[in-house]
């Protein structure tokens, strides 16, 4: 009965761990991004900031001329995947009156755990129907942030972006 015990608290309390944020992740980054086997030049410079948080964590993206990616992420379904925190709180009943669907412009963001990288996801239909299709991953590499970026257009992948980002002091 006891051996029980143990094993139900620790599964329990990996069950907790799987939804937070790795330390290695969190903090202000700052650096650029170059084109993946482009020859070294200017890179796109880029801002990222990954902040844990009581139930999840926040995650904000920027880089000129793409938009910004800026998000409270919460555990999902299932386990080492998050979602976008919906409206809660006291009056999270009534909504925040924004009904739109991802045909009307609003993507699916969504991001999973894997070992000690996190994979973010960002799904938008755009102006002619088709889709862009975001894909993100942020994995420490010593006091570094090493970030990856696929874009596909229509299920078709573009030249991708690769670089490391610096933690602002």
């Amino acid at each position: 009965m006891r051996a029980i015990l143990i094993l139900f608290f620790v599964l329990l309390l990996a069950g907790n761990a799987r939804g937070e944020l790795p330390d290695s992740l969190a903090g202000d980054w700052r650096g650029s991004l170059l084109v993946t086997g482009a020859d070294a030049g200017t890179g796109l410079p880029v801002n990222a900031r990954l902040d844990p948080t009581r139930d999840g964590f926040e995650i904000a993206i920027n880089a000129p001329g793409a938009k910004r990616l800026d998000a409270r992420m919460v555990p999902g379904p299932a386990p080492d995947v998050f979602e976008v925190e919906e409206g809660g709180g006291l009056f999270g009943f009534l909504g925040d009156g924004d009904d739109r669907s991802v045909l009307d412009g609003r993507p699916l963001l969504w991001a999973r755990r894997a070992a000690e990288s996190l994979v973010v996801y960002r799904l938008q239909i755009v102006a002619d129907g088709g889709f862009e299709l975001l894909h993100i991953v942020l994995t420490p590499a010593a006091d570094r942030l090493e970030v990856s970026v696929q874009r596909r257009l229509d299920g078709v992948p573009e030249p991708g972006l690769h670089g490391f980002l610096d933690r602002r002091s």
